[in-house]
């Protein structure tokens, strides 16, 4: 998943595009890495529902989310639970507010101004897994 997410970052940051063909791979990966591992069908189709929220909202908002990132949180849905999809866009989430806010304040940009979502969700991951390892410990 996190090389998945690497490659969709640079991708993202650069062409404001993700490509569905990697992220079609990526989750085809997950779902196969799932069916070693015994996920349950109700814990895979849990793992969908964010992204499935994400693709309801860029329906909604006319794309101001993406359908690439909902397609991409559908995606990670198949290597991680629910619980973790939704921690990792939490986190995703206010570390890109916080850069944001730092690109009003410090670069004068506007609040329509938009900002890649796949490097925070990269970030959030690697962050995610790390607690996750500490709390273990």
């Amino acid at each position: 998943m996190i090389s998945m997410l690497a490659i969709q970052s640079v991708w993202d940051w650069r062409y404001r595009q993700i490509p569905i063909a990697i992220t079609l791979a990526g989750g085809v990966m997950g779902l196969l890495l799932s069916m070693m591992r015994e996920r349950s069908l109700m814990d895979l189709c849990m793992g969908l529902v964010p992204g499935l929220v994400c693709l309801g909202l860029g329906w909604i908002t006319r794309e101001a989310i993406g359908y690439g990132d909902g397609f991409l949180l559908c995606a990670m849905g198949m290597y991680k639970s629910l619980e973790d999809i939704v921690g990792i866009i939490v986190l995703a989430s206010s570390l890109a507010g916080i850069l944001g806010m730092v690109l009003i304040i410090l670069c004068k940009k506007k609040g329509k101004d938009q900002i890649p979502f796949v490097p925070f969700l990269l970030v959030g991951s690697v962050v995610y897994m790390m607690l996750q390892q500490g709390a273990e410990l």
